[in-house]
């Protein structure tokens, strides 16, 4: 088959375009691939036909508001079997991934409590309301077959587009099972624990994310200021702390005594999920939740909220991870935490349990079942598309 994967940029740190890159490595060997995009940061393998999308505007927004429009240009210039959207774009297609439906992701919000209601309105609405009434001229064209990550985001497009739930598949993304894998700890704790000048007996806590706003890094700054004094918060990402809402005076105070550092943007997270003891991950809206499945394949305990879709869906709170209600429950991931820091077998155990849940999720499992799905429409085939194992 010859197809068109259309994203927003091609790296290996952003969720949708860690999908597109991973897909891409497994289709090039049976079929033509061609690659839309504004920014490739790095190569794709051989034989991929890339295709990028020089955009005049620099800002961010002015410039997906070009991108949405230029790409449906590029992408016309050749006939396709199947074109496979990884963002709502203005561009008949045959598949469109959905990461997420804005306006029932808003709804939701707007049941949050004002402070961190605020912190989510503050993030994109222009150019969400944008996409939005993209993923509605998709919905109109019925032939465009509609995926979600998971299953909230499959009731979310069911809801808005009065599709059945068996007219939308759920794909979920994977993990490269041979890159994040318990053997970090052994390849990288000591080495990453001096370069960030922590002691072995300190309890990391990892947060990854790159709007600190709207990922909740606030929430995990406050869960840290109630425990003991060696839980420490390593945060990497993107984003600058003062744009942290909330006190900042507890936040200088506890970088002052380097109970929480900011290291930055860095594309070797791996070696960050060998050297810490957990994952904090109270981010405020997932429809997936990337982080937390590369976290659970490293055999990391996690402690996460129901507002991130893939936590919610697959950790039993206790069992395989912890759940808690919100991410601004910051007493109740505290409680959790404080458990791991008193009982390490737990921690090992529950690390274990984390793997092996999370090896249901690889991206060979991905591909298997998006190419199902281009089968599907090639053929005209109303053939459900099968469900991955759990």
């Amino acid at each position: 088959m010859k197809i068109a994967l259309v994203t927003w940029s091609y790296n290996t740190y952003e969720g949708v375009s860690r999908c597109v890159v991973e897909l891409a490595n497994r289709l090039v060997s049976s079929h033509e691939v061609h690659i839309f995009a504004s920014a490739f940061e790095q190569s794709p393998p051989e034989g991929v036909n890339v295709h990028k999308i020089d955009l005049r505007f620099r800002r961010q927004y002015p410039a997906e508001c070009e991108f949405i429009l230029r790409v449906r240009t590029e992408v016309k210039r050749e006939c396709f079997d199947v074109v496979h959207l990884h963002a709502p774009v203005l561009l008949p297609a045959q598949v469109l991934t959905s990461h997420g439906v804005f306006l029932s992701a808003f709804r939701s919000m707007r049941r949050f409590p004002s402070r961190p209601r605020r912190d989510v309105l503050y993030r994109r609405i222009l150019i969400d309301y944008i996409q939005l009434l993209l993923f509605s001229y998709h919905i109109l064209h019925r032939k465009t077959l509609i995926t979600a990550v998971t299953e909230r985001v499959r009731q979310e497009v069911v809801s808005f587009s009065r599709r059945q739930p068996e007219e939308v598949p759920v794909i979920p993304n994977g993990v490269d099972l041979d890159l994040f894998h318990p053997q970090l700890v052994k390849q990288w704790r000591k080495r990453t624990r001096a370069d960030l000048g922590f002691r072995d007996d300190q309890f990391l806590l990892l947060f990854i994310g790159n709007d600190f706003r709207y990922k909740g890094v606030r929430y995990a700054i406050e869960t840290i200021a109630r425990l003991p004094e060696k839980a420490v918060l390593v945060v990497v990402g993107a984003g600058d702390p003062k744009s942290i809402p909330g006190s900042q005076d507890l936040l200088e105070g506890l970088m002052l005594s380097r109970r929480v550092v900011f290291v930055g943007q860095d594309r070797e997270v791996w070696r960050y999920y060998g050297a810490v003891d957990a994952l904090l991950f109270p981010s405020l809206y997932e429809s997936f939740g990337l982080v937390v499945l590369e976290a659970m394949a490293s055999g990391l305990p996690v402690v996460t909220a129901r507002t991130v879709a893939f936590g919610d869906e697959v950790i039993r709170d206790g069992h395989n991870g912890f759940v808690v209600g919100c991410p601004w429950d910051v007493n109740e991931m505290a409680e959790r935490i404080r458990t791991l820091m008193e009982n390490p077998e737990l921690g090992k155990s529950i690390g274990k349990r984390c793997r092996e849940t999370a090896e249901l999720y690889s991206w060979d499992r991905y591909a298997e079942l998006t190419e199902a799905v281009y089968e599907q429409v090639v053929n005209g085939s109303d053939s459900y598309v099968p469900e991955p194992s759990s």
